[in-house]
């Protein structure tokens, strides 16, 4: 991963990405962010994971970006997280989904192209039907 330090001493996982804090999706983006959030710190409290790296702790806070509910600022937002020539690069190591299908699509096309991997919060086949690598769920029936 990315942001880990290949010796055995201590680092850190940078999460983070686009997610609705404004617009039509603000209360289950709300719901996405404290989710990651309170797995986050428990995570860290129990002494992080444990990686052949080494033990990692994630990265707090998240690095979560609001792209106001639109599928078009979400994608440009995360473009610009992972695009290492841009200002707003944040080196991150997993991409977080943001709060609907419609808008993770655009987002999973970007974390492929930037081989991250993107944890999706959307239920839509569609998003695991189309062979990209780097698209992670599990979604409960």
């Amino acid at each position: 991963v990315a942001g880990m330090a290949p010796s055995a001493s201590a680092c850190e996982v940078r999460l983070g990405g686009a997610l609705a804090a404004t617009g039509r999706y603000t209360s289950y983006g709300a719901q996405v962010k404290n989710g990651w959030t309170i797995w986050a710190e428990r995570l860290n409290e129990l002494g992080g994971l444990n990686l052949p790296s080494g033990r990692c702790t994630i990265a707090m806070p998240l690095d979560l970006r609001d792209d106001q509910s639109s599928s078009a600022l979400s994608s440009q937002i995360l473009e610009s997280m992972l695009n290492t020539s841009s200002p707003d690069y944040a080196g991150l190591d997993f991409v977080l989904g943001p709060a609907s299908s419609g808008i993770t699509m655009g987002n999973s096309i970007v974390a492929e192209r930037h081989q991250r991997i993107l944890f999706a919060t959307g239920a839509s086949e569609t998003l695991y039907n189309r062979g990209n690598e780097y698209i992670f769920s599990s979604l409960t029936p």
